[in-house]
Protein backbone atom coordinates (compact mmCIF):
# COMPACT_ATOMS: atom_id res chain seq x y z
CA UNK A 1 0.00 0.00 0.00
CA UNK A 2 1.14 3.53 -1.00
CA UNK A 3 1.59 5.70 1.99
CA UNK A 4 -0.24 9.24 2.34
CA UNK A 5 2.50 11.11 0.65
CA UNK A 6 3.20 8.53 -2.06
CA UNK A 7 -0.89 8.68 -2.88
CA UNK A 8 -0.52 12.00 -2.84
CA UNK A 9 2.52 12.96 -4.53
CA UNK A 10 1.74 10.08 -7.58
CA UNK A 11 -2.29 10.18 -7.51
CA UNK A 12 -2.97 13.27 -6.96
CA UNK A 13 0.06 14.89 -8.03
CA UNK A 14 -0.23 17.28 -5.19
CA UNK A 15 3.20 19.16 -5.62
CA UNK A 16 1.32 21.35 -7.93
CA UNK A 17 -1.74 22.09 -6.83
CA UNK A 18 -2.95 25.38 -5.53
CA UNK A 19 -5.96 26.12 -3.52
CA UNK A 20 -7.39 29.48 -3.46
CA UNK A 21 -9.81 30.99 -1.27
CA UNK A 22 -10.59 33.57 1.73
CA UNK A 23 -7.21 33.18 2.85
CA UNK A 24 -5.60 33.67 -0.14
CA UNK A 25 -3.45 30.59 -2.75
CA UNK A 26 -2.45 27.69 -0.93
CA UNK A 27 -0.07 24.90 -2.07
CA UNK A 28 -1.41 21.58 -1.25
CA UNK A 29 1.85 19.91 -1.29
CA UNK A 30 2.92 22.13 1.31
CA UNK A 31 0.20 22.02 3.09
CA UNK A 32 -0.20 18.03 3.14
CA UNK A 33 3.50 18.24 3.95
CA UNK A 34 2.82 20.10 7.21
CA UNK A 35 -0.14 17.82 7.73
CA UNK A 36 1.66 14.45 7.67
CA UNK A 37 4.42 16.20 10.60
CA UNK A 38 1.19 16.39 12.97
CA UNK A 39 -0.18 13.53 13.61
CA UNK A 40 -2.31 15.24 16.62
CA UNK A 41 -4.13 16.72 13.43
CA UNK A 42 -5.50 13.48 12.10
CA UNK A 43 -9.12 12.39 13.07
CA UNK A 44 -12.01 10.88 12.07
CA UNK A 45 -14.81 13.15 11.70
CA UNK A 46 -18.21 12.66 10.56
CA UNK A 47 -19.03 13.83 6.65
CA UNK A 48 -21.66 15.95 7.87
CA UNK A 49 -19.28 18.59 8.90
CA UNK A 50 -17.59 18.80 5.30
CA UNK A 51 -20.44 17.36 2.88
CA UNK A 52 -21.42 21.23 1.92
CA UNK A 53 -18.24 21.59 0.10
CA UNK A 54 -19.48 18.75 -2.06
CA UNK A 55 -21.70 21.56 -4.01
CA UNK A 56 -17.87 22.35 -5.00
CA UNK A 57 -17.58 18.99 -6.54
CA UNK A 58 -17.41 18.73 -10.84
CA UNK A 59 -20.04 17.22 -12.74
CA UNK A 60 -17.76 15.15 -15.01
CA UNK A 61 -14.90 13.77 -12.97
CA UNK A 62 -17.00 10.63 -12.23
CA UNK A 63 -13.97 8.44 -13.27
CA UNK A 64 -11.49 10.51 -11.18
CA UNK A 65 -14.06 10.09 -8.08
CA UNK A 66 -13.86 6.39 -8.58
CA UNK A 67 -10.52 6.09 -8.73
CA UNK A 68 -10.20 7.88 -5.16
CA UNK A 69 -8.56 5.98 -2.29
CA UNK A 70 -11.20 6.98 0.30
CA UNK A 71 -8.29 5.09 3.00
CA UNK A 72 -6.21 8.49 2.23
CA UNK A 73 -7.49 11.24 4.78
CA UNK A 74 -8.72 14.58 3.06
CA UNK A 75 -7.31 17.95 4.05
CA UNK A 76 -9.59 20.08 6.24
CA UNK A 77 -8.83 23.61 7.04
CA UNK A 78 -10.83 25.21 10.23
CA UNK A 79 -11.46 28.61 9.28
CA UNK A 80 -11.65 31.56 12.21
CA UNK A 81 -15.27 31.37 12.32
CA UNK A 82 -15.37 27.83 12.98
CA UNK A 83 -16.61 26.68 9.21
CA UNK A 84 -15.12 23.46 7.81
CA UNK A 85 -13.99 23.71 4.32
CA UNK A 86 -12.11 20.58 2.15
CA UNK A 87 -9.13 22.11 0.64
CA UNK A 88 -7.76 18.37 -0.94
CA UNK A 89 -9.97 15.35 -1.05
CA UNK A 90 -13.08 16.50 -2.63
CA UNK A 91 -12.86 12.89 -4.80
CA UNK A 92 -12.36 11.36 -1.98
CA UNK A 93 -15.27 12.54 -0.02
CA UNK A 94 -17.75 12.31 -2.48
CA UNK A 95 -17.26 8.57 -3.27
CA UNK A 96 -17.08 8.35 0.49
CA UNK A 97 -20.44 9.54 0.92
CA UNK A 98 -22.33 8.45 -2.18
CA UNK A 99 -20.69 5.55 -3.05
CA UNK A 100 -19.18 4.01 -0.04
CA UNK A 101 -22.08 5.34 2.02
CA UNK A 102 -19.61 6.30 4.61
CA UNK A 103 -20.68 8.10 7.82
CA UNK A 104 -17.42 9.68 8.64
CA UNK A 105 -13.65 9.78 7.24
CA UNK A 106 -10.46 10.35 7.65
CA UNK A 107 -9.33 13.61 7.84
CA UNK A 108 -6.31 16.01 8.57
CA UNK A 109 -8.52 19.18 10.84
CA UNK A 110 -6.08 22.12 10.64
CA UNK A 111 -6.62 25.13 12.49
CA UNK A 112 -6.15 28.03 9.89
CA UNK A 113 -4.06 30.04 13.06
CA UNK A 114 -1.76 27.09 13.05
CA UNK A 115 -0.91 27.21 8.81
CA UNK A 116 2.68 27.57 8.85
CA UNK A 117 3.77 30.76 6.37
CA UNK A 118 5.60 28.67 3.67
CA UNK A 119 2.08 26.77 2.37
CA UNK A 120 0.91 30.47 1.51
Amino acid sequence: MMTFYQYMNEVENFQHQVASGPLGKISIGKLATFAKSQPQLLKTIPVQKVIHDLSWWKKGDEQRMMNADTSYPILVLVMPDGEWTVTDGLNRLKKAVEIENKTTIQAYVIPVNQLPPEVF
